[in-house]
């Protein structure tokens, strides 16, 4: 599109005796002016929080880079954490953590001439901790004297076996039946020390 001289005179005459088209001109530059120096605040802002951003990161890094104790540290952790596991059953899977707290009951069982009617054990993981939880419902004739001395020998065990709960059902006087329910935390995947 070519624009020609007489057109060019005109858009000049136009531009110098109407007042409402320079004003207008002007209120338009004005708000684009704006428009930008907020659109380049923004961008300012923005790239000023990324600075700080990058900048606090490079100050964490520098003191990671200067910290001594981190072996000392681990050390002691170490030592903690073999500390903890000595409170843990261990067992090399679930199937074995069932099966070595049923024979830890069944051995003090016999040892205080204790018969169980039944016993259910459950498993469960706990992801958060990473440990596995055995637990282990029984139930037998009370025999006065027999049940608190079994009750606790599992109690005084190492690593520890939790007493859950315990109770007398005497329905039935003749025949009363002690029901307990213990737990044990194991340390699954490690082999039994």
């Amino acid at each position: 599109m070519r624009v020609s001289n007489e057109q060019l005179i005109q858009w000049q005459r136009e531009w110098q005796t109407n007042h409402r088209l320079r004003r207008l001109v002007a209120a338009v530059l004005v708000i684009m002016l704006i428009a930008l120096y907020q659109g380049l605040s923004a961008w300012r802002i923005q790239h000023k929080q990324a600075a700080l951003q990058h900048h606090a990161r490079f100050v964490d890094l520098q003191q990671l880079a200067t910290e001594t104790e981190w072996q000392s540290r681990r050390d002691e952790l170490e030592t903690t954490l073999q500390a903890l596991r000595a409170h843990l059953w261990q067992a090399p899977s679930e199937g074995a953590a069932q099966a070595r707290l049923r024979d830890q009951l069944q051995n003090h069982a016999r040892e205080h001439q204790i018969t169980f009617d039944r016993i259910n054990l459950s498993v469960h993981y706990d992801a958060v901790i990473e440990l596995t939880q055995v637990r282990a419902e029984f139930s037998g004739p009370y025999s006065p004297g027999n049940w608190q001395r079994f009750v606790s020998a599992i109690s005084q065990d190492r690593p520890p076996v939790l007493i859950d709960f315990e109770m007398i059902n005497r329905d039935n006087p003749r025949r009363p039946i002690y029901r307990l329910g213990v737990s044990a935390w194991f340390d699954l995947g490690r082999v039994p020390e």
